[in-house]
């Protein structure tokens, strides 16, 4: 598939994100629309950061946006959780000390995630295969 339609496709989906942020954006003061504000800012942080990595040219380049991704797509299950709650009804199971320990799991990995080079136990070493086109992340 070329690249540049796949980017297309990718980044369909941001204007619509766009417009459901913007109307979560105006129900601020409840906490669903809180919550769903903070799910399209994060897909569309993960989208963006997808696209970037496929278009870096360099290494540096590519694990820049290989790190916005990371971070974006792992609150997307917790925030989806949190929306669904709020969305059944389940306003008491919302209080800030319960919604950190949703996120707790997921402060943990990126813990790790960021400092891998202590420890190695995502990757032990990253590369680029420039034989491609793009490069690709060995």
């Amino acid at each position: 598939m070329d690249l540049n339609l796949l980017a297309v496709l990718l980044l369909t989906p941001l204007p619509i994100m766009g417009a459901v942020a913007i109307y979560a954006w105006q129900q601020r003061s409840q906490q669903g629309p809180r919550l769903l504000l903070a799910l399209m800012i994060v897909g569309c942080m993960m989208t963006v950061a997808y696209v970037g990595d496929l278009f870096g040219q360099t290494l540096q380049v590519k694990l820049l946006w290989l790190n916005l991704w990371y971070f974006s797509s792992n609150l997307i299950a917790p925030l989806l959780f949190l929306l669904a709650l709020w969305h059944v009804g389940q306003d008491q199971w919302l209080t800030p000390k319960r919604m950190a320990l949703v996120f707790a799991p997921v402060a943990l990995i990126l813990l790790l995630f960021y400092t891998n080079e202590l420890h190695h136990q995502f990757d032990v070493s990253f590369g680029l295969d420039a034989s491609t086109a793009p490069p690709l992340r060995t």
